[in-house]
């Protein structure tokens, strides 16, 4: 069929493939293979592949990935996708035209099989690109199989699903932290924990093998020094091995430039001196800066020294559970919080880098809960596990499913659209562990090999539960 006269746009292309909007008969990639479409995937606006959780077949294989839309073939690499890795888990190259000497090379020199969409169209009008782009944003919106049923049934079914959703999460992270219970003291693991929490991301191993280069019983006894000795020693140590002590020259703050000169002096006369592998990397948010998360772990070891980190943390669930009976339970975790990662009035590293005389906590609300949630809680929970004490580990399922929420990222956006939380406002699910719980369900149901939205077990589950 012959579209001269009606140009077609990318998001044309998009939202007919999400609609499969097109004669589904005899598809075939360009090499002659047959083509099913189980489920066309959910369309991404974000970075990466035009769709996701796609499930199809080519010839007797299934498979389970990512979908990119192009107008033509050459598109795939003019766009990059050769040199991107995000792009490797792609399934299916669907294009409008197919171009002879082009083909859809991912990054590992995998060919993706290609489908030519155009002799497959039906012959209507195609909708404008403002239209369609409206159609696809409709169609993301969308709630799952999941969401509408629980929603005409009842709602109560979605926090409970949620909540054991949250526990299984929770108890798998537990799982990994047993599998080094008996390889070392408790009090490093729960170091290394707490150290890896710091760090976002992309800074997460780096710090991780920064606690480990220098164990937590190396530095314990610095804090027998006076406050300024004990801080130069062990954070001459941090800055030094994460390549940090470069950044003196740029420091327009004399304070925190005395700092750094006094630590790079002392670093100098350090033998061995041990570098991390991969140096840390700056982030363009200046309050998640790598040095101000460093100074932020000095300071909570310097509160902690005298007790020892896995004594401090027990006491404060100890405390936590007395206090809980007088105060709502996340008032209580979040002013203990702020005690036992407490950033002295005094500390120049706590200036915000815009405003010379306003001051900010190191170590901020949003961090502290990734701690709890990541160390403190699947720790303490393979202790109580360790030690048969089922009443702390009441004490921290409770602490999970309370913490503030962290912030929304894609996947929990995709997993409130689905289960169609907006229309359960009155089920207060906006807390870390529901949040926890849309990422295990995630994980389980939406992300998963054998299933699309259309066949997915979750209903079945839910419908079993409701009896």
């Amino acid at each position: 069929m012959n579209h001269a006269a009606a140009p077609i746009y990318e998001h044309e292309i998009q939202r007919i493939w999400a609609e499969q909007d097109f004669e589904a008969k005899e598809l075939k990639t360009v090499d002659g293979r047959p083509i099913e479409v189980f489920f066309p995937g959910w369309w991404n606006q974000g970075r990466g592949p035009d769709f996701e959780a796609s499930r199809i077949s080519v010839g007797d294989d299934f498979y389970f990935g990512s979908v990119e839309v192009h107008l033509q073939t050459s598109g795939w690499k003019a766009h990059g996708h050769d040199r991107n890795p995000s792009y490797n888990q792609v399934i299916l190259h669907v294009v409008l035209y197919h171009q002879q000497n082009h083909s859809a090379i991912t990054e590992l020199k995998h060919q993706a099989p290609e489908l030519e969409l155009a002799p497959h169209l039906k012959p209507l009008k195609p909708l404008s690109q403002k239209q369609s782009k409206e159609r696809l944003r409709r169609i993301e919106q969308f709630p799952g199989r999941c969401g509408v049923w629980i929603r005409e049934k009842d709602p109560r079914l979605l926090k409970d699903l949620l909540g054991h959703a949250a526990e299984q999460r929770m108890q798998n992270k537990m799982r990994q932290i047993q599998q080094y219970w008996q390889d070392q003291k408790p009090e490093e693991l729960l170091f290394q924990l707490i150290f890896k929490s710091l760090g976002y991301t992309v800074n997460a191993p780096a710090f991780e093998e920064l606690a480990r280069l220098y164990p937590y019983s190396s530095l314990r006894n610095l804090f027998r020094l006076n406050p300024r000795e004990s801080k130069t020693k062990i954070l001459c140590r941090w800055f030094g091995a994460s390549g940090l002590l470069s950044s003196i020259s740029p420091l327009k703050n004399p304070d925190l430039r005395r700092d750094l000169l006094q630590w790079s002096d002392e670093w100098e006369k350090l033998e061995p001196k041990i570098r991390l592998i991969q140096p840390l990397s700056g982030s363009t948010r200046p309050g998640n800066a790598p040095e101000r998360r460093l100074v932020g772990m000095y300071h909570h070891l310097a509160v902690t020294a005298n007790q020892g980190l896995f004594k401090s943390w027990l006491m404060l669930l100890s405390q936590v559970s007395q206090r809980e009976h007088n105060k709502p339970l996340r008032r209580v975790i979040l002013e203990l919080s702020q005690e036992i990662f407490e950033t002295p009035n005094w500390e120049v590293w706590s200036l915000k880098p815009s405003k010379a005389k306003q001051k900010t906590e190191l170590i901020g609300q949003d961090r502290k809960v990734i701690i709890w949630a990541n160390a403190i809680l699947p720790f303490f929970l393979a202790y109580a596990r360790f030690e048969k004490d089922l009443q702390l580990e009441m004490l921290l399922y409770r602490i999970f499913m309370v913490l503030p929420p962290e912030a929304s990222n894609r996947k929990t956006r995709f997993m409130e659209r689905r289960l169609w939380t907006s229309s359960q406002k009155d089920l207060r699910l906006n807390s870390f562990g529901f949040r926890q719980g849309m990422l295990q369900v995630h994980a389980d149901f939406c992300h998963n090999f054998f299933q699309g939205c259309a066949e997915c077990e979750l209903l079945e589950m839910l419908k079993t539960r409701a009896g």
